[in-house]
């Protein structure tokens, strides 16, 4: 959690909902994983060590991209997120819990939204991204139905070991 010694003379509460806070506008992938980087930062540092180093593994290429159902400016948008078929279920869940954490810290903490925008509705969508699997991630970060030979699991360059996907 957000600790009086990583926030300095600041209440923390103030300084945890202010780095959830928007920020400018760029690429949703790029959005979503600055959101899932400072979750890891500052609320799980001290519980899961290792979930910043996999969240920066998995990098703003390995986000899930989004799609409205409707034109700009027509009502409220729902917008769909795309299943990403190499993620395992666990690695799945575990950024969902992330996206989660996000909202409570920008809530709750304070008691108050934080400034920015409201979130995007979003659920489940149907569609695929068609993005390779990210190099380099530990194996159960992969999907074990990946029908891959052994010449393709090898150029993931995955890593042996395992890493806790659990909050």
């Amino acid at each position: 959690m957000c600790s009086s010694e990583s926030v300095g003379s600041k209440n923390v509460n103030e300084t945890c909902a202010a780095s959830f806070s928007s920020f400018p506008r760029t690429d949703v992938t790029a959005q979503l994983f600055e959101q899932r980087r400072r979750v890891a930062i500052y609320v799980l540092a001290e519980v899961e060590p290792h979930a910043l180093e996999l969240v920066d593994a998995l990098g703003a290429q390995a986000m899930s991209s989004d799609e409205s159902d409707h034109e700009h400016g027509q009502g409220e948008a729902t917008y769909f997120v795309k299943k990403v078929p190499w993620r395992s279920a666990p690695l799945h869940i575990w950024l969902r819990q992330l996206d989660s954490l996000h909202l409570w810290v920008r809530y709750q903490l304070a008691y108050s939204a934080s400034a920015g925008s409201w979130p995007h509705f979003r659920v489940d969508g149907t569609r695929e991204s068609k993005r390779n699997p990210v190099q380099g991630l530990p194996q159960n970060c992969y999907a074990p139905k990946m029908k891959l030979d052994q010449f393709r699991w090898k150029a993931l360059k995955y890593m042996a070991r395992d890493i806790p996907i659990v909050h």
